[in-house]
């Protein structure tokens, strides 16, 4: 099993820009993503060290 899914690995609240975006780290290498909102996000992921965009429909959510 990879490490940073084990059941005891933390998880981290990442900045967002945008209030209904939630942003979570869990590990060094996973990154969640969750639209609470009744709109499309797109979310520029060089924010987060990674290349690229990702939009996520209304509440809609995503693990990288």
């Amino acid at each position: 099993m990879t490490p940073d899914l084990a059941a005891g690995t933390p998880c981290t609240v990442l900045p967002a820009g945008d209030p209904a975006l939630l942003a979570l780290a869990r590990g060094e290498r996973f990154l969640g993503l969750f639209n609470f909102s009744g709109r499309a996000l797109t979310v520029d992921l060089a924010a987060y060290g990674r290349a690229g965009a990702v939009t996520l429909a209304p509440w809609d959510q995503v693990w990288l």
